[in-house]
This record gives C-alpha cells, sequence and structure tokens, in this order.
C-alpha cells in the first residue's frame, strides 16, 4: 500500500525519490556508410541555394549601407564648407568694423582741424564775414487753382 501513495499523488512528483529503474535506451543506431576522401565528401545536409529574392534583398540592404555612408561624408563635407564661409564672414565683418573706425577717425572735425591747419588754413575772421540782404520783406506765394500765384506779405 505504501506504493500506492507515491503513484496515485497529485500533489507532490514522489517519482524523484523513487529509486531509479534501469530502462532501456531506445535509440537505434544506423549502419555507418564508409568514409571516403575529403574531396568527395558528401555534406551531412545539402546546401540551400539562395533564391533570387535572397539575393535582391542582400544587394538592396548593401545598396542602403553605402548609400547611408556617401550620404554621410556629403554631409560631412558640406558642413565643413559651411564652417570655412562663417569664418570667412566672421573674418570679413572684423575687418569692416576696423574698417568704419578708420573712416571716423579720418573725418572727425579734429582730424579735419589738424589736416587743414597743416595745410596753412585757419578759421575766418568776424572782418572777413559779409552779410547780404536780398530782400527785406517776406513773401509768401500760393497758387490758385487757374494756374497763377497770390503773392502776400508775413509782417
Amino acid at each position: 500500500m505504501s506504493n500506492r501513495y507515491y503513484v496515485d499523488s497529485l500533489a507532490y512528483d514522489f517519482d524523484m525519490f523513487m529509486p531509479k529503474e534501469n530502462k532501456q535506451n531506445n535509440v537505434v543506431e544506423l549502419p555507418r556508410q564508409a568514409k571516403t576522401s575529403s574531396k568527395a565528401r558528401p555534406s551531412a545536409r545539402p546546401r540551400a541555394a539562395l533564391s533570387p529574392v535572397k539575393i535582391m534583398v542582400i544587394l538592396a540592404m548593401v545598396a542602403a549601407v553605402a548609400f547611408t555612408i556617401y550620404l554621410r561624408g556629403e554631409i560631412n563635407s558640406v558642413s565643413s564648407q559651411i564652417a570655412k564661409m562663417e569664418k570667412q564672414i566672421d573674418q570679413a565683418q572684423s575687418e569692416n568694423v576696423s574698417l568704419e573706425m578708420q573712416l571716423e577717425n579720418c573725418v572727425s572735425y579734429k582730424n579735419l582741424e589738424q589736416s587743414a591747419a597743416a595745410l596753412g588754413m585757419h578759421r575766418a575772421d568776424k572782418s572777413q564775414i559779409t552779410y547780404i540782404v536780398v530782400n527785406d520783406t517776406d513773401v509768401t506765394q500760393k497758387a490758385n487753382s487757374d494756374g497763377t500765384y497770390t503773392a502776400a506779405n508775413n509782417e
């Protein structure tokens, strides 16, 4: 009866604790073929030939990888050209600022006075100034709708 608990038990696997029985091996050995030379050695499994679809898929993947590498190279080339141009722009802008500063220094009134004094020029005296009176009265002209002008004094 003690065997019954081991065999009918659903909750536990008591077979693990049972003594091992010698079971016969169900392996069938096939006859061996005579070994042939290494040149004419048949493979254990025939090689599957690559189908045209597989070849096309492989070629497409290789082309995609090559195209990606090419595009990366082009992007790097254009990026380096952009960096060179930006550097040239910065240099031109700094040169422009320098030239503007030189121009402001040349045009300044102090420099003009110094250049005029070096040429023998000097400021005009009050005795050299002559005032000319052109008209004693202020006159305004107004265009009429008929094409004539009307003059009026502004006194």
